[in-house]
């Protein structure tokens, strides 16, 4: 029972840590917002080059987020396996982790590019390709749990369970 724990507390850790490291990046960008107006102009060095060191740390950090997590879900279906009951705890904390990973990207749309030189615009096309495919698990290759069956299972839940509420009321 003890090694349970001690997983889960290193499971509860690891998940924790690829959510702060998320609102580190989504902050990084975030930041970007909080230049005034009369700063935020194409012809303005500084602000150009604050926008190229954070887009270049984001990607930089993104990638290191990405490499540690494809390290991380490999172990995790044997996880699951093994642990059965908290087999289900861990894989809701992928399920947050994806979609977080997805705010990032959303977060990465709603930058103030238009006012951005020509290289730091291309950096952010660089930086949404790389983010446009959100995180996925994979269990042992016979299915893959990405953020379109997220969307997708949602949906059918809904469905299913306004089908009941329907058949309930009649």
């Amino acid at each position: 029972m003890w090694l349970h724990a001690i997983i889960l507390s290193s499971w509860t850790y690891l998940v924790t840590q690829f959510k702060i490291q998320f609102l580190l990046l989504i902050e990084q960008i975030e930041y970007l917002k909080k230049f005034k107006n009369k700063d935020i102009n194409i012809n303005n060095e500084f602000y150009q080059e604050c926008v190229r060191i954070a887009l270049k740390n984001s990607i930089i950090h993104h990638l290191q987020i990405k490499r540690l997590y494809s390290e991380c879900s490999g172990k995790v279906t044997i996880m699951m396996i093994f642990l059965t009951f908290q087999g289900f705890f861990i894989l809701i904390s992928f399920i947050w982790i994806i979609i977080v990973s997805v705010e990032f990207y959303n977060t990465l749309c709603d930058t103030d590019w238009i006012h951005w030189n020509r290289s730091n615009k291309r950096t952010l096309l660089i930086m949404l390709q790389i983010t446009s495919t959100p995180l996925a698990i994979s269990f042992f290759g016979i299915i893959s749990l990405d953020f379109n069956l997220l969307k997708q299972f949602y949906k059918w839940s809904y469905q299913a369970i306004s089908l009941i509420v329907q058949f309930q009321h009649k």
